[in-house]
This record gives structure tokens, sequence and C-alpha cells, in this order.
């Protein structure tokens, strides 16, 4: 899929903010110029994003409208419009400023304990339309901007020999260069 916005970043090989390596040919200064008959320059324009890819989606099996007409019926609506609120749009998860650049955190060591059961998990959650199809990083900061990824880990669920995933938001704590929500 190509990327669906231009980024100051012209190569996949650095960094946002890196200078970009010198141009050599045997020792020498590459040409950064081609000679043509004839060549177009392709028109950069940010492409609209289907509704379906953008990951921002919200997602539930949930039918807010009912839950929504049961609690006006019970007189307690108000009390409860930020869960319904959160159930149409997403909830809060404590992100105050989008970050500086994109953060890609390794998973935690436990995730190597059943990779399988991760990739199963995901893989039904992405049927049951409650996670979104992955992306490739540069084609994601085109449909969102910037981004951080939370690290996953497997937990044992208490009583028992299963393992239970979960998304660690809150990482990193306690560290100044970047702030968990």
């Amino acid at each position: 899929m190509p990327s669906l916005h231009q980024t100051e970043v012209h190569s996949a090989s650095r960094l946002h903010g890196e200078e970009p390596a010198p141009l050599t040919e045997r020792g020498k200064d590459a040409s950064t110029t081609t000679a043509a008959a004839s060549a177009s320059t392709p028109v950069m324009v940010p492409q609209s994003v289907p509704t379906s890819l953008d990951p921002r989606n919200v997602t539930t099996p949930i039918q807010v409208d009912k839950v929504e007409a049961l609690l006006q019926e019970l007189g307690i609506a108000e009390d409860w419009r930020h869960v319904l609120e959160g159930l149409r749009n997403g909830f809060d998860v404590g992100v105050k400023d989008t970050p500086p650049r994109s953060f890609m955190f390794k998973n935690h060591a436990s995730a190597s304990l059943d990779e399988e059961f991760i990739d199963s998990y995901i893989a039904g959650e992405q049927a049951a339309g409650r996670y979104s199809q992955g992306f490739a990083p540069d084609d994601l900061e085109g449909i969102i901007g910037f981004f951080r990824t939370s690290p996953l880990g497997l937990v044992p669920k208490p009583h028992s020999d299963h393992l239970r995933m979960v998304q660690d938001i809150s990482y990193p704590r306690n560290n100044v260069c970047h702030k968990s929500p």
C-alpha cells in the first residue's frame, strides 16, 4: 500500500531527524540529478483514507443506541453519558499531547512465552472487527500522524494455567524522555 501522505523523511533507511548519508560512488560525490529526455513530476497530494482503513474508527458489538434508550428509560442516561460517548467515539486513555515523533516499543519478554496465542488472539480480534489491520509505520503516520505503540505481554490468569494478553498502555513508566499517558 503506498504511503498516504508526504512526510519529511524521504528514505526508509533513516529515522526522523537524522541527516541523510552523503551520496558517494567509489569515494567521489555522486550526482543528485539524472539527465533525461522527458520526465514528469508527479503531483503529491494527500489522499483521503477510506473509512474502513482508518484505525480510529470504533467498532463494538454493543448496540449503543439500545443501551442509551434503556438508560433514558431508567432516567440515568446523563450519569452514563461518558460511557455512551466512549462506546461511540473511543475512550480517553490519557494521551494529552501528540508525540513529537512516532515511538514503537518492543513487546515485553513475556510475549515470547506463547507467540502463537498472541497471533491467534489478534487474528480473532481482527476478524471480529475490534482490531484494525496491520499498517506499515509510514502508512499509519500518513493516516493518523505521529503515534506510539503499546507493548504486548502475557500474564497468567488467576487460578489457571491459561494466559491473558495485555496491552501495556502505560509503558514506559517514569521515563522523562517517553512520558506515558
